[in-house]
This record gives structure tokens, C-alpha cells and sequence, in this order.
């Protein structure tokens, strides 16, 4: 059986995590935001082996407030000097 608290079964499950936990949702929030089922979001989050399609992964990223890259860690492989900075991502409105 899960519970709110289970996490992590891949480094993706674990970065989706953190941003459904950094946006104040539950699993059922958050699923229904991004138009999927929240056990398929449970299984996101505690899988070794999730597989999300392109298209969940962007709705997700919308419904969490965050971007596909910072979910799937895109970059987190670059040295320091060629991350982008904060700066270049936030958007001026």
C-alpha cells in the first residue's frame, strides 16, 4: 500500500516529488491539474521505471509550476560554468 509519503523510485520520481511537495499539492491535486490519474502519478513518483509520455511530462510540468527539464533533470549533467543562471529564466512581465 502508498501513502502521501512514498517517493522515489527513480531520480525522476523524486524530482516530481519535490515539485508537487514545493507547490503545496497531494497526489490528487496535482493529477487532476495535469488531466491524468492520480495513481498513474503515484506510479510516476515511486516507480524505478517510470515512462511517461512526452505529452503527460509537459502537463505535469505545467500543473506543477515547473519545467519538463527540471523534472527530468535536463542539465544537471553540465559543469556549474555552463548551467544557465536563474536570471536567464525568469520571465519579465
Amino acid at each position: 500500500m502508498y501513502t502521501e509519503t512514498d517517493h522515489g523510485g527513480s531520480d525522476l520520481g523524486r524530482r516530481i516529488w519535490k515539485q508537487r511537495r514545493q507547490a503545496g499539492l497531494t497526489r490528487e491535486e496535482a493529477a487532476a491539474r495535469a488531466r491524468m490519474e492520480p495513481g498513474y502519478l503515484r506510479y510516476l513518483e515511486t516507480s524505478p521505471t517510470p515512462n511517461p509520455t512526452q505529452d503527460g511530462l509537459i502537463r505535469l510540468a505545467a500543473a506543477l509550476g515547473t519545467s519538463t527539464g527540471a523534472l527530468t533533470g535536463a542539465g544537471l549533467d553540465l559543469p556549474p560554468d555552463l548551467l544557465p543562471s536563474a536570471r536567464e529564466h525568469q520571465h519579465v512581465g
